[in-house]
């Protein structure tokens, strides 16, 4: 099994390697072309727990300037997410797996001072995404509700989104359509979320 491990690791750093180092745009955009796999992937998320909108603020001093810029932040605090990944790919799915897992870089939502909560990887299953979020035990208790959201993509019935990369040029970015769903789950037993079992 070590030695599969190591192959899975050798193979996704020849593939994501590249653009972490790429010294400029034309070269970046080169290694991106790449990793359209990462582009064929069907994605789901179930929202065990909301969370709450926090706003930041930030300073920046700009050469040349008396006072400093401030800038507003937004964060989702104290959220917890069940997200789930489809492919007809299934190795591709454990070489994800794999990554997250055993990372290269401190993996973090948005800013490096907020990490994600283990386990990251729940497990490679046989199933559809609609099937593992409505299945997969909750990761937050809450007695008082009674309905969580799910949204996950489909392919007819459901709210066209712009947001699949097909070129990451700053000069001029674009995005495809997909088709997402979004429906309330009714919620029967919620397992107890302990956040120190993971210490």
């Amino acid at each position: 099994m070590e030695e599969k491990t190591d192959e899975n690791r050798e193979r996704i750093m020849r593939r994501f390697g590249p653009v972490v180092t790429a010294k400029d745009m034309p070269e970046l955009s080169h290694h991106i072309r790449g990793l359209v796999p990462l582009t064929t992937l069907r994605f789901g998320v179930r929202a065990d727990k909301e969370g709450v909108l926090l706003k930041d603020f930030h300073t920046v001093q700009v050469t040349g300037e008396k006072h400093p810029e401030v800038s507003y932040r937004y964060y989702l605090s104290d959220a917890v997410f069940l997200v789930a990944l489809g492919s007809d790919d299934k190795s591709l799915l454990e070489s994800i797996a794999s990554a997250l897992q055993k990372p290269v870089y401190p993996l973090y939502l948005g800013r490096k001072s907020c990490p994600p909560t283990l386990p990251i990887v729940l497990g490679v299953k046989d199933e559809d995404i609609l099937t593992a979020l409505k299945t997969e035990p909750y990761l937050y208790k809450n007695a008082h509700r009674k309905s969580v959201r799910i949204s996950y993509e489909v392919t007819s019935g459901g709210a066209m989104v712009q947001d699949i990369p097909l070129s990451f040029s700053q000069l001029h970015r674009k995005h495809g359509w997909r088709m997402k769903r979004e429906e309330l789950l009714a919620v029967d037993s919620n397992p107890e979320h302990d956040a120190f079992s993971e210490l």
